[in-house]
């Protein structure tokens, strides 16, 4: 996803997808061929793959290094979301992702969301999943791994603005120190981190927290849905002259 920037207006759009090829104990990063261009060249990937389970972890820079080569001029940002699992050094278990906004460019994994999945506190390479007869609720699992995701995206793209980690309230971008920290984090962002994001992009907060809300509602997320109409109601009763039609 890339968001741009033409004059005053920024726009998320989504770029092709990029294919991650596993050649054995490698995986190789490809390109998708547009019109009458030639087939791209495959660029192996740094990564590290256990025979025993079949696990791969994809090392977070040498992705960061295919994005800083195929970010499009205007672009405010350019951010790769996988599934694919990854890791920054070798003691490392995992981690969710890594952006370098100096380069603008960030890579993030909703591997570890999946609430079906348990991991090793331990070995980066051992994962269980639940347990054979025990029912999973397909949609149940996929709107935690988006609430979860959505999380991660906006915390990173606001670091990838300039926004540093809060300290001040409970907030999307509070530090975490664990992935279970992380998924206790709330969605939204507190009155500070919001202003700071307002004055860089321009945004009505009422108009903003109104798009937001037709999300939540499509997506079934009932505790997100509750909190902003009760922040809509609040601003509108407050400041009516401010809410927009």
């Amino acid at each position: 996803m890339v968001i741009e920037q033409e004059m005053e207006i920024h726009e998320a759009k989504v770029l092709p997808a990029v294919e991650l090829r596993q050649e054995g104990d490698t995986v190789v990063w490809m390109d998708k061929k547009s019109g009458d261009e030639e087939e791209p060249r495959p660029v192996k990937l740094q990564c590290r793959f256990d025979r025993a389970s079949g696990s791969t972890q994809l090392a977070v820079h040498s992705i960061l290094t295919q994005l800083k080569q195929s970010i499009p001029n205007n672009a405010l940002c350019l951010i790769g979301f996988t599934m694919s699992d990854l890791y920054d050094t070798k003691p490392d278990l995992f981690v969710a992702g890594m952006a370098s906004g100096n380069r603008r460019v960030g890579v993030f994994s909703f591997y570890r969301y999946n609430p079906t999945l348990t991991f090793s506190t331990e070995f980066w390479y051992k994962i269980y999943r639940s347990g054979t007869g025990v029912t999973v609720d397909v949609t149940e699992t996929k709107r935690i791994v988006l609430q979860r995701s959505c999380k991660l995206i906006v915390h990173e793209i606001a670091h990838l603005m300039g926004v540093d980690h809060c300290i001040w309230f409970s907030c999307c971008m509070n530090g975490s120190g664990h992935i279970g920290e992380d998924f206790k984090q709330p969605m939204f962002l507190c009155p500070v981190d919001l202003h700071k994001l307002q004055t860089l992009c321009g945004f009505d907060v009422v108009s903003r927290y109104k798009g937001m809300l037709s999300f939540f509602l499509k997506h079934r997320m009932t505790e997100e849905v509750e909190w902003l109409q009760r922040r809509i109601d609040f601003i509108s009763s407050t400041h009516p002259a401010h809410t927009p039609k």
